[in-house]
């Protein structure tokens, strides 16, 4: 089947390196799933990322982010140019995807560069190369297909077939895709291609267009990339963005819908069904979570927009104690499990959903945001990925799901070694950041005495 992703398509991250990414010149995280032949699909996975400011966490989750904007074949974020690290031409993004295909394991791997464009008719940032390989329990990997500046596409043996005719056009069509800023392997130009052109009977590239539409489903449908911009927009009391995922019989609908908080606004039919039955599935979590708290999508009434499209005048309230205020006077914190909640409680129960959020705990109670990793470990299904400042899960989540950042920047992330089962992994952290102990240095001590001086002679500068 080449079309579809059911629930026997599940799809995990298992791995990822980064090179010449932001602060990162060289780092490899390998997920807890990845050490497991059976790759334990149905059961939790969970990475946790840890670290000083400015030492590679954010840039992971970065990293995930430009992944799925090249998997979905859209263009290239603007900002895209600005994390290839000082004094490189380009960053290189090499990330492992298992996949349970009708109950067999295949292994997936994509790599990609990307370099920066000093042109303004252009897009910022371009990818220069990209390839897809694909490993099984019967075969070696190899590589399915793959493009670059010398060959629009590899392996030469499965697209020999192609005349010079449709290469020239294949030239030209990489030409186009690649000046915006877009992946060629997960472009639909290259799919409707392939299957137009190619030979409909040849298992290679049956193979190659299921794997294509495998993943591309995944990142657009499955893969949610939660990062601090993304939801800053809370702060400001102007809307609430929610992520959601709603998969029931007939019902397949997912993504991100932003509803003004700073009063009554007019959103269409679907959003307003769709925000509905999300807000319903959460307020049967949000009570367990925040007691006396509900979410209500009150309607005021139908309204007509410009084309004439029928509307609804809608307003954000929570309830506490049978009493309705806005939405836009609860804290941060509160605002923010709102925004995450449906898809953290579908990655709880789906195994096939991957949710990527940076500064989880931010806003969070420390306790509350140890408990739901503690139940997500426990009996979550699916795959979450964090960063945080908050050490509480140390003390809850099981070495292996954390991986810390170091001060080498050739060797940006690791596991803690020699911890054993009794050690508490937080004070062990500590420990490690005060004595050492292990092979790289996790954090840049603080001089008191400059840091000292250089606040004192700042501030007699003021007076003077």
């Amino acid at each position: 089947m080449v079309n579809g992703f059911d629930k026997k398509n599940n799809v995990r991250i298992i791995e990822m390196s980064l090179q010449d990414f932001m602060n990162v010149e060289e780092g490899t995280v390998k997920f807890s799933c990845a050490r497991n032949d059976e790759r334990n699909f149905g059961n939790a996975d969970i990475l946790g990322l840890y670290g000083q400011n400015g030492s590679g966490k954010t840039a992971f989750i970065h990293a995930l982010s430009v992944i799925k904007t090249c998997m979905m074949g859209m263009k290239l974020r603007p900002e895209t140019s600005a994390y290839i690290r000082n004094g490189a031409e380009s960053l290189r993004i090499h990330i492992g995807f298992s996949g349970k295909v009708r109950e067999r394991i295949v292994d997936f791997f994509y790599d990609v560069v990307i370099h920066r464009v000093n042109d303004e008719n252009q897009a910022g940032a371009q990818i220069r190369s990209e390839a897809l390989s694909i490993r099984d329990r019967r075969s070696r990997k190899h590589v399915l297909l793959s493009c670059d500046d010398k060959a629009v596409l590899r392996p030469k043996k499965v697209f020999a077939n192609f005349s010079l005719k449709n290469n020239m056009e294949l030239h030209v069509t990489r030409g186009i895709v690649k000046s915006q800023g877009r992946s060629f392997i997960f472009s639909r130009e290259l799919y409707n291609f392939m299957k137009s052109i190619g030979d409909s009977e040849s298992v290679q590239q049956m193979q190659i267009l299921f794997s294509l539409d495998l993943l591309k489903k995944f990142a657009s449908e499955y893969l949610y990339v939660i990062g601090v911009k993304d939801i800053g927009v809370i702060n400001l009391s102007i809307a609430m963005p929610f992520y959601f995922h709603i998969q029931d019989e007939g019902i397949h609908s997912f993504g991100t819908i932003g509803i003004p908080i700073n009063g009554p606004a007019t959103i269409p039919v679907r959003a307003c069904q769709v925000a509905e039955r999300f807000i319903n599935d959460m307020n049967s979590v949000l009570k367990y979570l925040i007691p006396g708290l509900q979410l209500q999508l009150r309607n005021i009434g139908d309204e007509l927009n410009a084309n004439g499209e029928k509307m609804k005048r809608v307003e954000l309230v929570s309830i506490r104690n049978n009493k309705a205020i806005p939405l836009k006077y609860e804290s941060e914190g509160i605002k923010k499990i709102l925004s995450i909640l449906h898809v953290f409680i579908g990655a709880f129960n789906d195994s096939s959903m991957t949710v990527v959020i940076d500064e989880f705990d931010a806003g969070v109670f420390e306790y509350l945001l140890g408990e739901l990793l503690e139940l997500f470990a426990e009996s979550g299904k699916g795959q979450l990925i964090f960063t945080s400042h908050n050490l509480r899960p140390l003390e809850v989540l099981n070495k292996d799901f954390i991986v810390f950042t170091t001060t080498n920047p050739k060797n940006r992330y690791v596991r803690l070694k020699n911890v054993k089962s009794n050690n508490n992994l937080r004070d062990f952290y500590y420990h490690t950041i005060l004595l050492g102990g292990q092979d790289e240095y996790l954090y840049n001590e603080t001089n008191q005495y400059e840091l000292s001086y250089a606040i004192r002679k700042v501030g007699k500068y003021e007076k003077e």
